[in-house]
C-alpha cells in the first residue's frame, strides 16, 4: 500500500504506533565515567510477521527515512531504525501528534542539540533517560486523541481477542493520562482498570463489542478499523462474529 506524502492521518497513525511500540533516545559512547552523545535515535521493533513486516516497510518508503533490520534469523524481530538528523526531521512531522511520547521527544532533541558538542556523566544521562521517560505526555494539551492515532497505538500495544470480541489495552500507570484520554474520546463509560503488581502498576482498557455495544460497533469501531493495519483481519473477524451473533436464527 502506498501512502501519499504529507498525509496527516499516516502522521498520526505513526505517531500511535511509535507511543506504542517505539523507542526515542541518544545513542551515546560510554567510557567508565563519562558519556559522549552521537544522535538521536527512534526505532520501531515488532514480531516478524507478514502484517508488520509489510507495514513497517510502507512507513520506511513513505517517509523515506532511515533503514529495516532484521537482527539476525534466530530471532522473530523486524526494527525500523532512524538515526541523527533523519531521527530529528521525523520526530519534527509527528511529535505534535504523539499522546504518550511526545515531551519526551521534545526534550531528547533540545538534550541532543545542547549537549552534542560536551561530554555527560554516565548517572546523569541515565538518570535524565529514566525522568524524562517517566514523565510522559502530548506537547499540547489534547481534548481528543484520533482515530488514526489510536489505531496506530492499538496495533502497536493492543491485543485484539477474537473469541471474546473485544480490544484489549494495557499499559504502565506512568501513561494513565493517555488511558485517560482514550477512555475520554471514546464517549461510553468504559473504565480504566488498576492491575497491581508485583514489579509494576499496570492499567488497562476493554474495548467489548457484544450485543450491548451495537452502536459503538457501527461508529466508534468503524472509524477505528478504517485506519488499522497490522491487525485489521482480527477486527474484521470480530465484526464477522458480532454480525452473526445479531443475525435472526428462524426460530426468532
Amino acid at each position: 500500500m502506498k501512502y501519499r506524502k504529507n498525509n496527516e492521518s499516516i502522521n498520526k497513525y505513526t505517531a500511535g504506533l511509535l507511543d506504542a511500540d517505539g523507542n526515542i533516545h541518544l545513542t551515546v559512547t560510554d567510557s567508565q565515567t563519562s558519556s559522549n552523545i552521537r544522535s538521536v535515535r527512534v526505532q520501531f521493533t515488532g514480531e516478524r510477521k507478514d502484517k508488520v513486516v509489510e507495514t513497517l516497510l510502507n512507513l520506511h518508503d513513505h517517509y523515506q527515512m532511515g533503514r529495516m533490520e532484521y537482527p539476525n534469523t534466530r530471532t522473530n524481530i523486524v526494527n525500523w531504525t532512524l538515526n541523527g538528523q533523519e531521527a530529528i526531521n521525523f520526530l519534527t512531522v509527528i511529535k505534535k501528534h504523539l499522546v504518550i511520547k511526545g515531551q519526551h521527544a521534545e526534550r531528547t532533541i533540545n538534550l541532543w542539540y545542547r549537549l552534542k558538542d560536551r561530554t555527560s556523566t554516565v548517572k546523569a544521562l541515565a538518570r535524565w533517560r529514566r525522568l524524562s521517560r517517566d514523565s510522559t505526555g502530548p506537547i499540547h494539551h489534547k481534548k481528543h486523541l484520533t482515530w488514526a492515532w489510536l489505531a496506530g497505538y492499538i496495533d502497536g500495544d493492543g491485543h485484539i481477542s477474537i473469541p471474546k470480541k473485544r480490544i484489549e489495552l494495557q499499559s504502565n500507570l506512568r501513561d494513565i493520562a493517555a488511558y485517560e484520554l482514550i477512555q475520554h474520546s471514546l464517549g461510553r463509560p468504559y473504565r480504566i482498570n488498576y492491575k497491581p503488581s508485583i514489579q509494576q502498576d499496570i492499567i488497562r482498557i476493554d474495548l467489548s463489542f457484544t450485543k450491548e455495544h451495537t452502536a459503538f460497533m457501527k461508529g466508534t469501531g468503524v472509524k477505528i478499523l478504517r485506519h488499522l493495519r497490522m491487525k485489521r483481519w482480527a477486527l474484521e473477524q470480530v465484526f464477522a462474529a458480532h454480525n452473526k451473533q445479531l443475525k435472526p436464527t428462524s426460530r426468532d
